[in-house]
């Protein structure tokens, strides 16, 4: 990129490296019939299943937050189903803490008086079942966060409230559905094409910077041999105690 090659051009050591991929879904010129026939012939046959099978025993509505007291609503049955989503799961660590939530509450409000806000909750029998939350910004929205109620998940309520959602978004025009970071397997379902998330760091060239930098290199070494020895069960029990604070049960007195 062009800051790291001024950079190098004036003795300073860069190091670029991958840190993650981006989903994204080009919507530009789409239409929702057309959008589907660009998904797997068995994520879409369930997709539509679903759907049927949801409006066939249900009242199925899908609405979005359009004024301040149904934002504020929204958020709160968003953040309370997101925390349903992952109690089983050693919890959250996006909705979780008071400053977080006082953010939301402040950003979302921001967000709907500038027409940028997609908050949506997917009800049956108006009990919410799941809802999503992004941003609409020029021509892109922004999927951010999710939650459901894990007793609809046999009616499989994220999958129904993220088609939906897309559904959203094409007919209102936006160009692209970005699913900002992350690679998870319900990702790959809905978008074909990734973008490369890259950190990027500079040191000038003196001898304690550099050493530094070689320290932070071992540090981020030590933790992905970790991640490929120690079980998955162990690694989400360590995530689960740095949330919550509770290392005593975990047989340290401080967090590392």
């Amino acid at each position: 990129m062009e800051l790291a090659r001024r950079l190098e051009t004036h003795g300073w050591s860069v190091t670029e490296t991958k840190t993650d991929v981006c989903p994204v879904i080009e919507l530009a010129g789409r239409s929702w019939p057309t959008y589907l026939t660009t998904l797997g012939a068995e994520h879409r046959y369930n997709f539509h299943r679903r759907l049927r099978q949801a409006t066939g025993r249900f009242d199925v509505r899908f609405v979005e937050a359009r004024s301040s007291s149904e934002r504020r609503e929204a958020l709160a049955t968003l953040i309370a189903l997101h925390h349903m989503r992952w109690r089983e799961r050693g919890g959250s660590d996006g909705l979780h803490t008071p400053a977080l939530l006082a953010f939301h509450e402040e950003m979302t409000e921001l967000a709907l008086e500038r027409g940028w806000l997609r908050l949506f909750v997917l009800s049956l029998d108006r009990k919410p079942a799941a809802a999503l939350y992004g941003f609409r910004y020029r021509q892109t929205f922004y999927f951010y966060q999710s939650g459901f109620d894990p007793a609809y998940g046999r009616h499989s309520v994220g999958l129904l409230a993220m088609g939906l959602a897309i559904q959203r978004a094409i007919e209102e025009g936006a160009e692209e559905y970005d699913l900002l970071h992350g690679d998870e397997a319900y990702k790959s379902h809905w978008a074909k094409e990734t973008r490369d998330i890259v950190r990027l760091e500079a040191y000038p060239r003196r001898a304690r910077v550099l050493f530094c930098r070689r320290a932070r290199g071992m540090s981020r070494a030590a933790k992905r041999m970790a991640q490929r020895v120690l079980p998955r069960a162990v690694i989400d029990r360590v995530a689960a105690a740095r949330r919550t604070g509770a290392w005593r049960g975990l047989g340290a007195a401080t967090p590392p």
